[in-house]
């Protein structure tokens, strides 16, 4: 397990949520320095202040809206190019609850675009970054249960994380940098801003308080971890989901999320 002492990590969708707390976890108990990326720039300095006079490390911030190609690729060229750059928590993306039927064309592009482009993009850029140089390096997508499984009424999310963990495990396989691990963090639901909606009032005893989470997302990010799933309840679930028909955990999840949904 290599240290992160003063190694510049970047986490994008850092203003809340996951993000904001493996941000000040990597600060406070790896002594990490950040690059932080969201969209909204009051929340962006706020944390930039606090991580540094708590932790005593440096932190830049990149105020970038993902959805926005020219957005990724700003974001990832200051990233390579400076200097002590170590890794990445690609953490940015959006859920719904609801049918895909009343979803609208703009939605969609934006679910698309965020989930699965910018984090194909930065993923990418990184890659080649590290391949070319062979230094050391860590990348880590945070994907979800929801990509190994349909998702009734989170349609599109459990595609656009379906997509994105095949991708990163295919690209692992291809590394010839030996000092380069790719990873995928796939958590069920978290307690965060993107589950604080109306519909997901039923389902809240689900999801994993966000400071568990985060403590397992850096365990995985530090020590390289292939795929992760995290919490002994949501291993357990996702090893019986291997074995049951898929047509049987889709049906039982679509009950679950009708109920929330009041349909």
């Amino acid at each position: 397990m290599t240290t992160l002492s003063h190694k510049w990590i970047l986490i994008t969708g850092a203003s809340s949520g996951l993000g904001l707390e493996m941000a000040k976890y990597l600060a406070t108990k790896h002594q990490a320095n950040l690059i932080l990326v969201a969209r909204r720039a009051d929340r962006l300095a706020a944390l930039q202040e606090e991580i540094q006079n708590t932790s005593g490390v440096e932190v830049s911030t990149i105020t970038a809206d993902l959805t926005h190609p020219e957005e990724t690729h700003r974001v990832a060229e200051q990233c390579t190019a400076k200097e002590g750059f170590h890794g990445a928590i690609l953490n940015a993306g959006m859920t719904y609850l609801g049918e895909h039927a009343q979803l609208e064309e703009s939605q969609i592009a934006q679910i698309l675009n965020l989930n699965v482009i910018s984090t194909t993009k930065l993923a990418s850029h990184f890659v080649r970054h590290f391949e070319q140089t062979q230094k050391p390096g860590k990348i880590m997508v945070i994907s979800s249960l929801a990509a190994h499984y349909p998702t009734p009424y989170q349609a599109l999310y459990s595609g656009t994380k379906g997509f994105i963990t095949n991708f990163i495990n295919s690209v692992a396989l291809e590394i010839k940098n030996p000092e380069l691990t790719l990873s995928v963090f796939s958590p069920g639901g978290i307690v965060t801003d993107m589950t604080a909606s109306e519909g997901f009032k039923d389902l809240q005893k689900w999801l994993m308080p966000v400071q568990t989470a985060t403590r397992e997302a850096i365990h995985c990010f530090v020590t390289g971890k292939h795929n992760y799933v995290p919490g002994f309840m949501n291993r357990v679930a996702f090893a019986f989901m291997k074995i049951l028909p898929l047509k049987l955990i889709t049906t039982i999840l679509g009950k679950q999320y009708r109920k929330s949904l009041g349909l």
